[in-house]
């Protein structure tokens, strides 16, 4: 009978153990909304950049369009308005002294 190794105890464990993949992977997505110029990014482009599948990549950008942090125009998607405001929002503060 096969056994498994201890149960690490909290605060023993690793942080990558953390990582949850899904959203990770759609951040993926949403990087590759990013482009050389922020041109609009078709589906397929989004697969080519990511190397998701096309299934995946249509909800993550469904989810994020839906969301705010991504935009569809007729051309394909670019970065929403939310993420737009909340970069402004990280730019604002980073100038701030503390």
């Amino acid at each position: 009978m096969k056994t498994s190794p201890p149960k690490p105890k909290r605060g023993e464990r690793d942080e990558k153990d953390y990582v949850m993949e899904t959203p990770q992977k759609v951040l993926k997505v949403l990087e590759a909304l990013e482009g050389r110029a922020f041109e609009p990014a078709t589906i397929n482009r989004v697969v080519q950049r990511t190397g998701f599948t096309q299934s995946f990549c249509r909800s993550a950008l469904i989810t994020l369009k839906q969301a705010g942090y991504a935009k569809q125009t007729f051309d394909g998607y670019i970065i929403g308005p939310k993420l737009a405001r909340f970069a402004g929002r990280i730019t604002a503060h980073s100038g701030k002294a503390e």
